[in-house]
């Protein structure tokens, strides 16, 4: 049989699983394990080394056995936790270390270490063709959540953001396989598949349950021997090959799907598929969010967390100078169009109450509502000699058409040259208020709508005003300041 698989070396205590692997010759494998020993600076027990392709069969088989180009992530020293490396395009992990090793050739290896707060051993974990450390993060921490183990995983020289040239792809010959498995002290008995691919291994249930056993049979084993007891894995699994019944026929692709359907083979990818889409999902929907974590618990977290920038600002109606009025108006639609009124209130330097009116407008727009209440207001001004005075309103749209700066609507064209035309009867300033300034006039405006059977109705004196609008009239004329409160995106933030 052809070594064209997926290589798989286990050790504890000199234990050993091996597979086949298309991969660089042994001698490469021993100085990267040996690299990584001496950088940990606690002593491995139990170490798993794996080198499985399988699990990125689709992206091998359609880039062959290049190396993902441009690499999908960068390594950067965060400042903030003492110069510690760090991947910043994957989500930040209290028990993730990010290392560069270096090799007797110079070249450095970058590797994450993923540590388990209840580990009985240690993974070395060396990936497929067609992959880095960015693309197979998510199944790291996978991996060792499930099994409970700590896993180093590595990309090679030139993979990644790792130096140097990466090695030929080649067939290793089967020598090598097998002076690592006469040099264990505990051996484990090996796996052989036939037809076996180089990308297609974990599709065979025969592996993925020789897998499991082999894990499974590390924490159990208490032998030290080359002996095998009656009641050991590789006891019952001799037994069961020496049994006489027939073997089972392979099962179709269909049954291999329900099968690892069934086992729960296939949770990397949906877990994969699911973060990008809701990552992506989120980044259409916030894109101004330059932070947000590719995995849903991290995302959960980070909304639950997200807070915005809320500037605020103080806000005043500011009297006119002395012998100077001024008149408040503003508009109201109740549906842009719809049922509208419009209002304004007069008063002068002192902030006393001169007169103030409303009145229903029919069907209308906003703007439209804001163009004659203003007329309405600037009409009474001019024929009770209420000059000069500084028009205010609301409406950011109606000041600047009215300052020259915007066209005019044709909807309210006339209205805009009836006040021009006033304009020129006296001294007129047209100005912007924000809503906080604007209040008083903003109440007027609304009343109408609280008075069933009133279309039209006027305040001749302070005392004819409700309570409500007193209020306000005494708070501006007082100087209380009003706080304007705006939300603001954050695109900085992080959790």
């Amino acid at each position: 049989m052809k070594f064209q698989g997926s290589t798989f070396l286990f050790s504890k205590r000199g234990s050993s699983f091996p597979f086949t692997r298309r991969r660089s010759p042994p001698h490469h494998t021993t100085h990267k394990v040996s690299v990584v020993r001496r950088k940990m600076d606690t002593s491995i027990y139990k170490s798993y080394v794996i080198n499985m392709g399988g699990v990125t069969s689709s992206i091998a088989a359609k880039f062959a056995f290049f190396p993902s180009n441009p690499p999908s992530y960068t390594v950067v020293s965060d400042k903030s936790c003492g110069g510690k490396l760090c991947i910043p395009e994957i989500p930040r992990r209290e028990n993730v270390d990010v290392l560069k090793l270096r090799t007797h050739r110079g070249n450095e290896i970058v590797a994450v270490y993923v540590k388990h707060p209840k580990a009985s051993a240690s993974m070395l974990y060396s990936h497929g063709n067609a992959a880095d450390l960015g693309q197979m993060f998510e199944l790291f921490v996978e991996l060792s959540l499930r099994l409970r183990v700590n896993l180093m995983g590595y990309d090679y020289s030139g993979y990644g953001q790792s130096t140097g040239k990466g090695t030929a792809d080649e067939v290793v010959d089967c020598s090598h396989g097998k002076q690592l498995y006469e040099l264990c002290k505990e051996k484990y008995e090996p796996l052989w598949i036939n037809g076996g691919g180089h990308c297609n291994l974990e599709l065979y249930p025969v592996y993925i349950k020789h897998l499991k056993k082999f894990v499974l049979g590390l924490g159990k084993s208490k032998h030290a021997t080359n002996e095998i007891s009656r009641n050991s894995l590789d006891s019952r699994l001799d037994k069961a090959k020496k049994s006489n019944k027939p073997e089972k026929s392979r099962m179709s692709t269909g049954c291999v799907d329900r099968f690892r359907r069934r086992k729960g083979l296939v949770w990397y990818s949906m877990l994969a598929e699911i973060n990008r889409n809701i990552q992506s999902l989120a980044v259409v929907r916030y894109p101004w969010l330059h932070n947000i974590p590719k995995e849903w618990a991290m995302m959960v977290h980070f909304f639950e967390n997200y807070k915005s920038i809320i500037p605020t600002r103080v806000i005043y109606w500011v009297p006119p100078g002395i012998g100077v009025y001024k008149c408040n108006s503003d508009g109201a639609s109740k549906g842009n169009p719809g049922p509208s009124s419009g209002g304004f209130c007069i008063r002068n330097w002192k902030g006393e109450f001169i007169y103030a009116a409303t009145q229903e407008l029919g069907v209308k727009t906003n703007l439209e509502a804001e163009v004659i209440a203003l007329k309405r207001g600037l009409q009474f001004c001019v024929s009770n000699n209420l000059l000069p005075v500084i028009m205010e309103t609301y409406s950011l749209m109606e000041s600047q058409i009215l300052g020259g700066n915007w066209e005019t609507l044709w909807s309210i064209s006339l209205m805009i040259k009836k006040i021009q035309w006033l304009r020129k009867a006296g001294v007129v300033e047209v100005s912007h208020v924000l809503r906080e300034g604007n209040k008083v006039a903003d109440y007027f405006a609304n009343f109408i709508f609280s008075c069933a059977g009133t279309c039209f109705k006027v305040f001749n004196t302070y005392m004819e005003v409700p309570r409500e609008g007193k209020v306000l009239i005494e708070l501006h004329a007082n100087r209380v300041p009003n706080l304007r409160v705006t939300k603001c995106q954050n695109p900085s933030f992080t959790v």
